[in-house]
């Protein structure tokens, strides 16, 4: 081996000395990068954790609206599917980008805080230069974690600021209280230099409050999906800008009954006088609402306003019973032991027609408990002893009978018919010895029967729906008995044996051994 030949093997080791330290020299500065980019990436997923932990609670503080934290929860969402994509090394998602500058233009448009607009203007600014449209390194995510690490920073100062604001906070925030049935009211007092409130309810999924309305209004009914008697928290504050607010008011909570009816409220007491009860049995509304109430122990109808407010004495008749009115305002009163059950009284209350006595024929009775008229004005007697409803024109002519009641199974009593009420071509009939709804067609056949689960008294018709005195409510239901609805229930204090619904649904029953008269409202 010559010379030359060492020094050719010597200069090709030092050759591949230097490509060996040189390749090491890359991997270093590799791994340094790598490092760095791992290291940034990792800090900007911790930010985008904390600024969503602090937009939790400035919607709770409610220095942001629900609009702002939506769009800025959206952002850090988009931001961290970013660096999932930095972090797996995976090329970056042209669409997602697009979408992502979409994003960032909303958020910049909606969110009014000075501060946190220019940051994100920073990143439209970042994002519009196409500048992530390359595979990220760790020099070009530099600019990037400074801008997050920029918005978090601005997002933690507007949680820890001051809340006093520079308008007097609202007052008097009412919620209801079972008042308005499956609906929450919220009220509160107008504030001077108010132009715009935000409402919050409490979200007991989230434990924070939530935005759930806007608006010049100061007040706003709550439809919400609501579990009855769960307290529902609100509170409000006046937003006319972003410099210009006010602290929140202080919490009231309402809730729901679940109920579609509720008292409104109730007149008479014991005695004997106007406005007085005894045994107040039957109950009548004219077209005008004003209600009527005969007093079988006393012997009248007295007449009261829709408000309860007494009128005047409109009949006076031995064991006053039944009412109901023609279609030309003439008033059917009845009453028992006397020459004439019936009675077809004229506007000025003279007497049209009278007719029927004690007895069991056609024209005569055992006793009278309710009365009822169909669209022709034929009137409909329910005779209780005798067990017969009878009919008539309206001008007192017999035009048929049948049997209205039937025992039950186990009934030991006789049958006896008591409520009676003309719907949808049909009549309905029921009785206080059993839970039977009885129902007839105008000739009096027979057509089906169903029970109500309670014994039953009065019973009346209104649109689409039958309401009937049960055991210590009134039932709301259908023709068929389907669907049911309890009103009142537990306020009455024990028989209601008369009833009436008025043309705004509004209920009113006679609560025999209270003496009074108890009208409930829908809500």
């Amino acid at each position: 081996m010559t010379l030359k030949f060492f020094k050719n093997l010597a200069l090709s080791l030092l050759m591949m000395s230097c490509a060996t330290l040189i390749s090491c020299q890359k991997n270093d500065d590799i791994k340094k990068q790598l490092a760095e980019l791992t290291t940034r990436v990792n800090n900007i997923e911790n930010q985008l954790i904390q600024i969503n932990k602090d937009l939790n609670i400035l919607q709770q503080q409610g220095k942001l609206n629900t609009d702002e934290i939506t769009v800025l929860k959206a952002l850090t969402a988009s931001l961290s599917t970013l660096t999932d994509d930095i972090k797996n090394n995976t090329s970056l998602n042209l669409k997602e980008i697009e979408a992502l500058k979409i994003l960032i233009q909303q958020t910049a448009t909606t969110v009014q805080v000075n501060d946190l607009k220019q940051t994100i203007n920073q990143l439209s600014d970042l994002i519009a230069s196409n500048y992530l449209e390359q595979q990220l390194s760790s020099q070009n995510t530099a600019k990037l974690n400074a801008i997050i690490e920029q918005l978090a920073g601005d997002v933690a100062k507007l949680k820890s600021g001051a809340q006093d604001g520079t308008l007097d906070r609202p007052i008097n925030l009412k919620a209801s209280k079972g008042s308005f049935g499956n609906r929450v009211i919220v009220s509160w007092t107008p504030m001077p230099t108010a132009k715009n409130y935000q409402l919050f309810k409490f979200n007991y999924n989230t434990g924070i409050y939530d935005m759930i309305t806007q608006g010049a209004d100061t007040s706003f009914t709550d439809l919400s999906s609501f579990e009855a008697y769960k307290k529902s928290f609100y509170k409000v504050k006046i937003v006319n800008s972003s410099s210009e607010f006010s602290p929140f008011s202080d919490v009231d909570y309402g809730y729901t009954s679940g109920l579609n009816f509720s008292k409104y409220f109730s007149f008479g007491y014991e005695g004997t006088g106007p406005g007085q009860f005894q045994f107040a049995m039957h109950v009548e509304v004219d077209a005008n609402n004003n209600i009527y109430v005969s007093d079988d122990y006393i012997g009248t109808v007295q007449k009261f306003d829709k408000l309860g407010k007494f009128q005047e004495i409109f009949f006076t008749g031995n064991g006053a019973r039944g009412i109901a009115f023609l279609k030309n305002g003439n008033a059917v009163v009845t009453r028992v032991q006397s020459s004439s059950y019936i009675k077809i009284l004229d506007a000025q209350k003279n007497v049209v027609r009278e007719w029927g006595t004690y007895g069991n024929s056609d024209t005569a009775f055992g006793n009278i408990e309710e009365i009822t008229v169909d669209e022709e004005d034929n009137i409909y007697v329910v005779d209780g002893i005798n067990n017969y409803i009878k009919k008539f024109d309206k001008n007192g002519n017999f035009l048929l009978k049948f049997q209205a009641a039937a025992r039950a199974s186990g009934q030991i009593d006789q049958a006896y018919p008591y409520g009676i009420c003309y719907y949808n071509d049909k009549i309905f009939v029921t009785s206080p010895r059993n839970t039977q709804i009885r129902i007839f067609d105008k000739q009096g056949n027979f057509i089906k029967m169903w029970d109500a689960g309670s014994t039953c008294r009065a019973i009346k018709a209104f649109k689409n729906h039958l309401y009937i005195t049960c055991d210590n409510y009134v039932m709301k239901t259908d023709e068929a008995g389907e669907i049911r609805e309890r009103i009142g229930q537990g306020q009455f204090f024990n028989v209601m044996p008369g009833l009436a619904v008025n043309s705004d649904e509004e209920i009113i029953v006679s609560d025999l051994y209270a003496r009074s008269i108890i009208v409930f409202k829908k809500l």
